[in-house]
């Protein structure tokens, strides 16, 4: 569910970019290039603002500040009474829509699947939707072809559909219970841990209460994490502390952070990567670290930025401010310049 909050900053970066089709042909550019001169007139009258189009589709909004989407011959698509429309994005086939601070679906013909009455919602995977309800603290999925409910809302928690399981949560006599289930919600790893974290590479972190820990805040129940295969073996075994961090192996890696005090409980920050055999290979170099994605890895150290590769090699030095997604290359920022390079380190002359 943290994903949410990254989904909303990129949608308003798509809100601000999207607009009407040309009347026949034309998909992209400014409204009054796409559109006739007769719908723009007409359109322009009715909303206070047209944006730009993208895609055959661009997003209005009336005198209300509500928001709707039109196509490029000024057709109506979503009816303009949302407070916000979060547009499909990557290899969606659905998005959303606010109203009242909660949120609906709508498939890639802009038909409403559902009504608006989620709260929380994570990115879509093979064709399942993991929500809240609004004003309730239950989690079910549903399917994105046609808004059914695949999963019924009476967990605590649940993850992504990943690898053909959901990590989800129940309650259980003094505190909840983690497992996992299939897309039919039949139990394949029973509830017998504190937390799970999502499968990814064959593998999922979950935890189990190690022992009480006592600080300023009174007593609380520290855990230790391990990680287990989808038919539920302990793969590697229950010897990290607990983090905040999801924990994922990407590219045969996993980011974890370590500490020197065992009564620790918390390690919010990725400063260690381990393999598949639950072995550091990787510390020391960084004081936080994101997972490896096309083999480089972006680490922090005293609040500066840089890059190293699975070797544990320091391809870019943590000497930059800020960091930028693009597509084909890594992007950082150093007294306000941008700066683009290879994966391979090699600064690119743009």
């Amino acid at each position: 569910m943290k994903l949410i909050f990254f989904l909303i900053a990129i949608a308003s970066t798509v809100v601000s970019s999207c607009g009407n089709d040309t009347q026949q042909t034309k998909e992209n550019g400014p409204a009054i290039e796409v559109l006739s001169k007769d719908v723009y007139a007409v359109l322009s009258a009715k909303y206070d603002k047209i944006g730009d189009f993208n895609g055959g589709h661009a997003f209005v909004h009336d005198s209300n500040e509500k928001m709707g989407c039109i196509d490029n011959q000024g057709n109506v698509l979503l009816e303009c009474v949302y407070d916000y429309i979060l547009d499909r994005i990557e290899d969606w086939d659905v998005g959303f829509v606010m109203l009242n601070d909660a949120w609906g679906i709508f498939n890639k013909d802009y038909k409403m699947l559902t009504k608006c009455i989620y709260d929380m919602f994570n990115a879509p995977h093979d064709g399942l939707v993991t929500l809240s309800i609004a004003g309730h603290s239950k989690y079910g999925a549903l399917d994105i072809t046609d808004g059914s409910i695949v999963i019924p809302f009476d967990y605590y928690h649940l993850g992504d559909y990943s690898e053909g399981l959901f990590a989800a949560e129940i309650k259980g006599t003094d505190r909840n219970k983690a497992g996992f289930i299939d897309r039919n919600n039949q139990v394949v790893i029973p509830f017998i841990y504190s937390n799970a974290d999502d499968f990814s590479e064959g593998l999922a972190a979950v935890h189990k209460y190690d022992k009480t820990v006592y600080s300023r805040l009174g007593s609380i129940p520290s855990q230790k994490c391990g990680f287990i295969n989808t038919k539920g073996d302990v793969v590697i075994p229950f010897k990290f502390n607990w983090q905040i961090s999801t924990l994922k192996f990407s590219e045969g890696l996993c980011a974890i952070g370590t500490s020197k005090n065992n009564d620790r409980l918390y390690e919010i920050n990725c400063n260690s990567f381990i393999d598949m055999k639950g072995d550091v290979v990787i510390s020391g170099l960084f004081d936080d670290a994101e997972p490896f994605e096309n083999g480089v890895s972006r680490i922090k150290k005293n609040d500066k930025y840089g890059y190293i590769n699975r070797k544990g090699e320091i391809i870019i030095p943590c000497q930059y401010d800020d960091y930028h997604y693009e597509k084909d290359c890594l992007c950082l920022e150093k007294d306000g310049t941008k700066y683009y390079f290879t994966y391979g380190g090699d600064l690119i002359i743009k």
